[in-house]
């Protein structure tokens, strides 16, 4: 079998873990060949990075689907895989699958609701298979002529997100981006006096405003084993759900409970149908957020048998990415 891994194969990606296990599940394989496009993204100068990833214009464009056509030309293969495609123009897409058996799309993000690109839009009916995350998009894959979609999880990564022994456990933690919403349960997070770390982008501004002795800010990013530790360290782990898209689950979701530490997140129904309430701290308001946290936070017993039985589901379940992957290889192969 010859495959194609096309992704940002950069140490740390998502789309490198996701290669990497491809390339294990898939052994052995006549020939495993990568283009990694963030080479080309940590290249381009600032404001054409910009242009780039917000528009799906200018030089960043041209540069990624030109690597990708000199690198396809006169060649064929059973499979080709394409992590978030959505800066690939159509013409190439179309160039893909006429030189593969199987052309398929991967995507954890949402891709019509935030992540737009006209380019992935177009680009949507040339693939064989559509992988997405996110079931409130399956109608919007169908809109746009998918031939095949299929729906999966969120996961974790059972290299990275461990349990690790002898942590002593203090705090709350939250580490991802800002939002509004998040800043107002964080701030009576602080209030409320327990102590609270956090990290991700565009945070500062908070943290400027709200510069208390129980706030602890670590950055605008903490990644892969740092993020595991940070995650490990808590007592507890808010896991936010975005407002910007009708998500019901997040990577956080997983990769909390398989670090060991109790998830407090919104209640959703994607979420009921996977944890129950002995397994982690469901919230609809602040106020029973708060009220919960009272309940829990100093009984440690009691979060050791949470993150405990939380732990055990996601053993018990298909939700680690290997798992996953091999999911989708059934359905396809």
């Amino acid at each position: 079998m010859k495959v194609l891994y096309i992704g940002q194969y950069a140490h740390g990606e998502t789309a490198r873990m996701r290669g990497e296990i491809l390339r294990k599940l898939l052994h052995p394989v006549r020939c495993f060949e990568i283009i990694d496009i963030s080479k080309l993204c940590h290249a381009e100068n600032r404001f054409f990075r910009t242009v780039g990833w917000r528009f799906k214009i200018g030089p960043l464009i041209w540069n990624i689907n030109k690597l990708i056509f000199e690198n396809i030309k006169n060649r064929s293969y059973d499979l080709i895989w394409v992590d978030k495609g959505v800066f690939l123009k159509p013409k190439i897409v179309k160039e893909l699958k006429s030189c593969c058996n199987l052309l398929v799309h991967f995507t954890p993000d949402p891709a019509f609701m935030y992540h737009q690109s006209r380019l992935f839009n177009k680009s949507v009916k040339f693939y064989d298979y559509l992988i997405t995350t996110k079931r409130f998009e399956v109608d919007l894959y169908k809109r746009y002529q998918a031939k095949k979609i299929i729906l999966t999880t969120q996961g974790y990564d059972r290299n990275v997100h461990v349990v690790r022994k002898n942590v002593s456990k203090e705090g709350i933690v939250f580490i991802g981006h800002y939002e509004s919403n998040r800043g107002v349960v964080i701030k009576k997070l602080l209030e409320a006096g327990y102590p609270v770390k956090i990290a991700g982008i565009n945070w500062r501004r908070f943290c400027r405003k709200h510069n208390v002795p129980n706030l602890c800010y670590l950055g605008q990013g903490v990644f892969a084993e740092e993020y595991s530790k940070e995650i490990g360290k808590a007592r507890i782990a808010m896991g936010f759900l975005s407002k910007i898209i009708p998500e019901e689950h997040t990577t956080r979701s997983f990769e909390i409970p398989a670090c060991g530490t109790v998830l407090a997140t919104e209640r959703t129904s994607e979420l009921l149908d996977i944890f129950s309430d002995n397994e982690v701290i469901y919230y609809d308001s602040i106020d029973e957020l708060i009220k919960k946290l009272n309940d829990v936070y100093d009984n440690t017993e009691r979060l050791k048998i949470m993150s405990y039985n939380a732990y055990n589901k996601l053993s018990e379940g298909n939700y680690e990415y290997t798992q996953i992957m091999q999911g989708i290889l059934n359905k396809i192969l």
